[in-house]
């Protein structure tokens, strides 16, 4: 249970998948097994996948086994595009969304509930960062005056003599001064980035 991705399993427990006969190496059928005393799995005998039921809900998938022996995993759809959403849901992809203005609300609400408070967490924090990074940047453009400044030459001096010896970036500064609000914003998030 607690290595919850896409199905929410209720128990502990070992399911028996099958069994293979340890003298002949041949599988027991699934028919001989039920005097044991493990949970099984529920079994269909279609006569074609597409006969199987694909929309369940909290349901992985399908074990199909051919009459060579063979096994193949199905996943159902849902499952697979849950699995995908919250795999790719991480601080990096959600730093992405922000920073290319996706509407991250929607793409949070496809995800699992129960994820719904940790992916809200970490969107506020980076939405956090984002304006706090963009007002230290504002004050320190505010203290250094540059629109008093009537020379291009000087505005850039201010600014390299500023940034020197810290980690503060000089063409955000440009942005500002040049009202270049898109590519302010884009620099912002890339000191952010997680």
């Amino acid at each position: 249970p607690e290595n919850r991705i896409v199905v929410s399993y209720d128990e502990e427990e070992l399911v028996l998948l099958g069994a293979i006969h340890t003298m002949t190496g041949v599988e027991v059928d699934s028919e001989d097994l039920r005097h044991l005393p493990f949970r099984q799995p529920q079994e269909w005998r279609p006569e074609s996948v597409d006969d199987l039921p694909m929309d369940t809900r909290n349901f992985e998938g399908y074990v199909v086994k051919f009459q060579s022996g063979m096994r193949v995993k199905v996943k159902l759809d849902e499952y697979v595009r849950i699995h995908r959403l919250v795999c790719d849901l991480t601080p990096r992809r959600i730093w992405e969304n922000l920073s290319e203005g996706d509407d991250i609300d929607s793409i949070i609400k496809g995800a699992p509930d129960e994820l719904h408070k940790e992916l809200n967490g970490l969107v506020s924090d980076l939405r956090e960062q984002f304006q706090d990074i963009c007002y230290d940047y504002h004050v320190i453009y505010n203290e250094m005056q540059l629109d008093n400044m009537g020379l291009r030459r000087d505005q850039a001096l201010e600014i390299t003599g500023r940034c020197l010896g810290t980690d503060l970036n000089p063409s955000a500064f440009f942005c500002l001064l040049d009202n270049k609000q898109q590519q302010f914003e884009k620099l912002m998030w890339n000191l952010i980035r997680p």
